[in-house]
C-alpha cells in the first residue's frame, strides 16, 4: 500500500478519508454499545 501511496497522491487522500470514515464509524458503534 505504501507503494500505491507514493505513486498516487490522490489515492493517498482517498485512503486517509476512508480510514477516517472507518474510525468514525467504529467510534460511533462503540459509543452506542457502551450506552446500551
Amino acid at each position: 500500500m505504501a507503494v500505491l501511496v507514493a505513486d498516487a497522491p490522490r489515492d493517498k487522500r482517498t485512503y486517509f478519508r476512508e480510514i477516517n470514515y472507518i474510525a468514525a464509524a467504529f467510534q460511533y458503534q462503540k459509543k452506542n454499545y457502551n450506552s446500551a
